[in-house]
């Protein structure tokens, strides 16, 4: 066997076992997600790699399902994060809503040991989405309410530079 092959050997032994650590799935559990989104967003080409696959899917989403705008609410009493979707017809939120539900079965098939990581990780209890008068309503319950905002406040603006008092900089 080769020096390098035994080498991967070994460091794929660290690394399993760093996985299976205690400690280290502590330290993600803690771990801030917008915090970290924003410490990624700091390297250049990161953002937009990250970015244009959300943007594509956004757009879509807001051409497919005729949405005229979006908004958050955040609910910490009952550890509530709702993300709203304003449309005008009736029939394009039923339609989103059975395709929710299958988005999320399609989260579970595919990526499922992410899927529940994210879910143990954010102490997720509740993710769900009801048709309301003026759109769509999806809300997910977790005790990490503050940080998936600090999640979607990055993702948000990952596309604008702000100063320290939110005002756009001067190009």
């Amino acid at each position: 066997m080769s020096e390098q092959k035994k080498g991967m050997g070994i460091l794929g032994t660290v690394f399993e076992k760093a996985l299976g650590s205690d400690k280290l799935w502590d330290y993600v559990a803690n771990a801030g997600m917008g915090d970290l989104l924003n410490e990624i967003f700091k390297t250049p080409g990161l953002k937009d790699k990250i970015m244009e696959p959300i943007t594509e899917m956004a757009e879509d989403m807001k051409e497919a399902f005729d949405i005229t705008k979006w908004e958050y609410v955040v609910d910490r009493d009952e550890n509530m994060f709702y993300l709203n979707l304003y449309t005008e017809t009736e029939k394009l939120r039923i339609d989103f809503k059975s395709r929710f539900k299958m988005f999320l079965e399609d989260l579970r098939q595919n990526y499922k040991g992410a899927f529940d990581a994210f879910i143990k990780l954010y102490k997720v209890s509740e993710i769900g989405c009801d048709v309301v008068d003026y759109g769509i309503s999806m809300r997910v319950v977790t005790e990490r309410v503050d940080d998936l905002e600090k999640v979607l406040v990055e993702l948000s603006t990952a596309n604008m530079d702000f100063e320290g008092g939110g005002g756009k900089k001067d190009e």
